[in-house]
């Protein structure tokens, strides 16, 4: 293992630990702390998508309130009122489609991203927590599918 090329980061840091012979928890806690860190920080990344898909719809309507305001100001011309009212109202359809076309779903994928990062961490922490314990193979392997949904585990099966 030591001449391998892991491309992995994690999975590299992981098995160099293991082959400097750390301690099971040692291994264990370093890379959950490694985990967390990381999860923090793309919780960090997807709280600023959050708060401006959250904003958004509300800066929408404050261009709105302003428009109207200026439209309300030239009472005395008719023929503007139709365009800067439709000028006004664009403000709130452009705070929507911010929210809901970018921030929103970039949150979301985000989130999502991490979850399955951070599932992979796992996968990797027991799978070099059972190789440095030294149990069986087939019990590693049963252990790491545990985590692989039913659909996943037959994929694999048929490898």
């Amino acid at each position: 293992l030591e001449n391998e090329e892991i491309s992995d980061p994690f999975m590299s840091r992981a098995v160099r630990l293991a082959v400097d012979g750390v301690p099971v928890d040692t291994i264990r806690k370093t890379l959950t702390d490694e985990m967390s860190a990381l999860s923090t920080r793309h919780d960090s990344a997807r709280g600023v998508f959050d708060f401006m898909g959250a904003i958004a719809p509300a800066m929408g309507m404050i261009g709105t309130l302003i428009g109207l305001v200026q439209m309300l100001q030239n009472l005395d011309d008719p023929s503007s009122i139709g365009p800067a009212m439709a000028v006004a109202m664009l403000t709130t359809l452009y705070g929507s489609l911010i929210a809901n076309l970018i921030c929103i779903p970039l949150a979301d994928k985000l989130k999502d991203r991490n979850t399955v990062e951070c599932a992979n961490m796992v996968l990797v922490i027991e799978g070099i927590e059972s190789i440095v314990k030294g149990e069986n193979a087939m019990i590693t392997k049963e252990k790491l599918e545990a985590f692989l949904a039913p659909v996943q585990r037959e994929v694999q099966e048929g490898d």
